[in-house]
């Protein structure tokens, strides 16, 4: 199972927050239209944004980000790890130092050495991988950078994992920095299930697309102004709440968009696709239970995933009404649902995406829904001439990065 998470489109398509929220940056990003931002200003104060896997369980899971140090902290600092549902402080994680070096903690505690030095003004891919499902003191913890361990343990107890969080001063107890500023992009998570992303995530970038144009269904109506295009109110940047949006206002009610063509995301013909997910912004009219099934449409079939339970009236990403749950994509496909095959980019060119509204009492309403597509670059063809090879080497970036079947961040 795999999730991505869009951080280079506006911080409304991360995750949820528990203490100061990211923001985003346009100007500093590895992919897409930006990166999230976390700015350090005060000790034992938690930076972040969260995305939610399955909750207070226990699980395997591999999650990447790609880590962009502007200024080094002047402490330590907790900035990638995990934590139960709805809990602040992190259980295994990893922590930048004044030093430049990342280590790789179980609480507390600091498991193994420290990484290599990493330098301000370079991205860096950070891997950390947990498994909590055997028993005590035989639960596994490993911190990678640049897809190399840096430090491991296979003799901890289990502990609750459900969520990922990013940032910093995700541990209060211990983080003592009070200045420093980096960023995160392309971030992407498996768990150990299915025959495809099911190991770390590798090197990758995630792509968020957007409705452009009508699609199969258009049932409902827009608000607050009627007979709008679906796609011209729930594509803003960034999503504009109350101002327009879709009214689903009767059960079982479709709409389904076209998107943007797969190279506006930077996706060549070439590339390989671990994952597609379709994410919404959404609240009911009041605050009764009312529910939503986001998916896509191919070739003339709609698939959907599991219901999301909304009664609130408050705008909200991906999240049902639980408080401070972090966000997780409703709908997830690593292949194409209609052949069983790999996603290929032409797929993304002919996709759909929208919800069926399973209950609509109240109404639901969506300001915003978008397509976030994890992508494995293809590797530059060694088929040239020699005379080529220097300037087109000369031009090459190292690209690393991607992610848990299950949740993607640009």
């Amino acid at each position: 199972m795999s999730l991505c998470a869009d951080l280079g489109a506006p911080s409304y398509e991360g995750g949820q927050t528990i203490g100061t929220a990211l923001t985003q940056d346009t100007t500093t990003k590895r992919t897409g239209a930006g990166s999230y931002k976390c700015v350090v200003s005060a000790a034992s104060t938690c930076y972040c944004a969260g995305f939610n896997f399955s909750g207070a369980s226990t699980g395997v899971w591999f999650c990447r980000t790609y880590l962009y140090i502007e200024t080094l902290p002047n402490g330590d600092c907790s900035i990638f790890g995990f934590t139960q549902a709805g809990q602040s402080v992190v259980r295994h994680h990893i922590v930048l130092k004044s030093t430049g070096k990342l280590g790789l903690y179980y609480g507390a505690g600091q498991v193994g050495s420290d990484s290599d030095t990493l330098s301000t003004g370079q991205w860096y891919m950070v891997d950390i991988h947990t498994d909590n499902t055997q028993a005590d003191g035989s639960c596994t913890i490993y911190g990678r950078l640049e897809g190399s361990v840096f430090a491991s343990a296979t003799d901890k107890n289990a502990q609750l994992t459900g969520e990922l969080w990013i940032g910093g001063g995700l541990h209060t107890s211990f983080d003592d920095s009070t200045t420093g500023t980096w960023y995160f992009d392309d971030i992407a998570a498996n768990d150990n299930s299915g025959s495809y992303q099911n190991s770390y995530p590798g090197s990758g970038k995630v792509a968020c697309l957007r409705p452009n144009a009508a699609g199969a269904y258009s049932d409902g109506d827009s608000g607050p102004t009627p007979s709008q295009n679906p796609w011209d109110v729930t594509d803003d940047v960034p999503p504009n709440d109350a101002t327009d949006y879709w009214i689903f206002a009767a059960n079982n009610q479709d709409l389904f968009m076209n998107i943007e063509a797969a190279s506006v995301g930077g996706i060549g013909a070439g590339d390989t696709i671990n994952c597609v997910e379709v994410w919404s912004r959404q609240r009911g009219e009041t605050a009764l239970a009312c529910d939503l099934e986001n998916g896509v449409y191919v070739n003339g079939t709609a698939y959907r995933g599991s219901s999301m339970a909304i009664a609130t009236t408050t705008w909200s990403t991906n999240r049902e009404y639980t408080t401070n749950e972090p966000c997780y994509p409703w709908y997830i496909a690593e292949i194409n649902p209609d052949d069983s095959a790999a996603w290929e980019p032409s797929d993304i060119d002919s996709l759909q995406i929208g919800s069926r509204c399973v209950d609509a009492n109240p109404d639901v309403w969506v300001t915003a829904y978008w397509c976030l597509v994890d992508y494995t670059p293809a590797a530059p063809s060694s088929d040239v001439f020699f005379e080529n090879r220097y300037s087109i080497e000369q031009g090459m970036k190292p690209q690393t990065a991607a992610g848990m079947s299950g949740v993607l961040v640009e």
